[in-house]
Formats: structure tokens, C-alpha cells, sequence
């Protein structure tokens, strides 16, 4: 037997010319206990502080790998909860506008309703102005607004005709028809 690595538990054996590095385990079990036996010699500064730095760069990866799992676990939790709120403001929006598109349809069958209504009260000659207005504290109800030609008569004749504003209040039932409430000349 020629030395011994404490580190690596490597017995180096010369036998004949050749020198081989063997396991501790695979020598007889006197040199086992002999080696055993031997005291070790006390670490050099310089292996002093190499297995401090050692030891500190274990702890410093270690520490790195438990708060890279830790900053996983919340980075997931928050990509969930931020998926959740983006879904739930996807919803949000797709609901407005579609209550937007309602309100908008509704808008436009009142006012289609109104101009066919004062048309055949008038004739072709009705104007709407703007879209309907729902009237304040009556919920269901709609105000439209517009103009229309009225004839100017003189002698039972029509002589011209004269621009007046005209208003038209409607209401929708409960069966989602909708009704003609009042109008104003």
C-alpha cells in the first residue's frame, strides 16, 4: 500500500511493476482496519477554506433552488389569479357590449317605429332627430324627438307647409312589444 484518499476512500496499491487505485472495501479486512486505525492528519488552511467556500456555495444554491420553487409556487398562483381576473373582465366587456348592441337595436326599432308612426299620422315628410332618450323616473319608456312639414292652410287649401317640432313618447310592455304613449305636436 502506497496512500490513501481520505476523500475518496481509494487505497493506491503497488503490485509488481504496476501501481493500481483500488476501493477501500475491496482490501483484505486487516488493511481495512489498519487504515482505520491510522490517524488522519489535521486539515491545511488551504482545505480549510476551501470547504468553507464549498459549504457556502451549497448553501447559496440551495437557497437559490428553494426560493426559485417558492417564486414558482407564487408565480403560478399569480398566473392563475391573473387568468381569472382576465376572463372575468373578458366576460365583463363581452356582456356590456352586448347590452350595448341591445340598447342599440332597441334605439333603433323605437325610432323606426316613431318616424312610421308620425308618418302615418303626416305623411312622408317626418324627420328624426337624434336617437331616442329614455324619460328620467319612467323605466321602459323612450322620448323621441323630430320634425315634420305641417300644411299651412288658408281657405280649406293647403297653401305651404310650415316645420314644427313633434315628440313622441313610447313604452315597452312587458311582452317586449313596444307602444305608442303620448306625442306631443
Amino acid at each position: 500500500m502506497r496512500s490513501y484518499n481520505t476523500v475518496t476512500r481509494k487505497v493506491m496499491v503497488k503490485i509488481g511493476n504496476q501501481v493500481k487505485t483500488l476501493p477501500l472495501e475491496a482490501m483484505p479486512q486487516e488493511i481495512q482496519k489498519k487504515i482505520s486505525d491510522i490517524p488522519l492528519p489535521p486539515p491545511t488552511d488551504a482545505e480549510k477554506v476551501a470547504d468553507q467556500k464549498q459549504d457556502a456555495a451549497f448553501r447559496k444554491a440551495r437557497e437559490k433552488n428553494m426560493i426559485n420553487r417558492e417564486t414558482q409556487v407564487g408565480n403560478d398562483a399569480l398566473n392563475e389569479a391573473k387568468v381569472a381576473r382576465d376572463e372575468s373582465r373578458r366576460l365583463a366587456v363581452k356582456k356590456a357590449e352586448m347590452e350595448m348592441e341591445e340598447q342599440i337595436l332597441l334605439k333603433r326599432r323605437i325610432t323606426e317605429l316613431a318616424s312610421y308612426a308620425r308618418s302615418n299620422f303626416y305623411g312622408s315628410n317626418v324627420i328624426v332627430l337624434g336617437s331616442p332618450e329614455e324619460v328620467p323616473g319612467w323605466s321602459g319608456q323612450w322620448r323621441v324627438r323630430g320634425e315634420y312639414d305641417a300644411p299651412v292652410m288658408t281657405n280649406g287649401y293647403t297653401t305651404g307647409y310650415k316645420r314644427k317640432d313633434w315628440s313622441m313618447i313610447m313604452k315597452i310592455d312587458s311582452n317586449g312589444f313596444i307602444q305608442k304613449i303620448s306625442e306631443e305636436k
